[in-house]
């Protein structure tokens, strides 16, 4: 009835911040709005300490944001914040910003941070020996789903596929769920993820066609 131009919700620190996403995906919502960009907050002292990502209602709410922001930065000492740069620039799937705040003042700019899957991508971060390596990466509409059987069978004939494979991870949609996939030091592990934005791969080798890998990634969709 009212129309607003955008409407900001705050969840409480309890929210399943996934279920959130998903509520205001679903229909009749999800025909009504659009999602932008989720902010998460965070304290940098909590952020670098590993007791706090065995959390699973903490790793949700850091995998759901677009942007991450460190606040209470005057608290921090000098090496807490290089830590925190650090972990938070290594996070899969990527964030579209990283920000750092004093007493929770955001840039409102912030809301509009880049959203838009790109189809075919470079990844950011290469092994040391980046000149003896190709990389490449990939996103799908969150809207498509993947089938959990192809996707294991992908991850298991990757090395066979990809000869000298070197990392190879992502996150898909299956069956409505979202699962992050990733493969290292010859073997790979599967786990439940937050991350609503899209489906994303991730390869790292000495060389691959990225056609054929793409080939194979749209096998995998249901």
């Amino acid at each position: 009835r009212e129309k607003p131009d955008r409407l900001l919700i705050e969840a409480s620190g309890l929210a399943h911040a996934a279920g959130v996403i998903d509520e205001l995906r679903a229909k009749p919502l999800g025909e009504a709005l659009e999602v932008a960009a989720v902010l998460t907050l965070v304290d940098p002292r909590q952020f670098i300490q590993a007791d706090y990502h065995r959390q699973p209602l903490y790793r949700d709410q850091i995998s759901i944001a677009d942007v991450l922001v460190a606040n209470k930065t005057d608290t921090a000492d000098i090496p807490t914040m290089e830590a925190f740069r650090a972990q938070a620039a290594a996070l899969f799937p990527p964030k579209s910003l990283v920000g750092e705040v004093r007493d929770g003042q955001l840039d409102v700019a912030w809301l509009d941070a880049e959203r838009a899957a790109k189809p075919r991508y470079r990844p950011a971060a290469l092994p040391d020996n980046s000149s003896a390596w190709q990389s490449a990466g990939w996103t799908f509409d969150p809207e498509l789903n993947f089938d959990g059987e192809r996707l294991t069978r992908f991850f298991d004939d990757l090395p066979a596929k990809v000869p000298g494979l070197t990392r190879a991870k992502g996150v898909f949609r299956v069956l409505d769920s979202w699962v992050w996939l990733n493969w290292a030091a010859g073997q790979w592990g599967a786990a439940q993820v937050s991350w609503r934005r899209d489906s994303r791969f991730e390869l790292i080798a000495p060389a691959f066609e990225a056609d054929k890998v793409e080939a194979w990634l749209k096998e995998c969709l249901e």
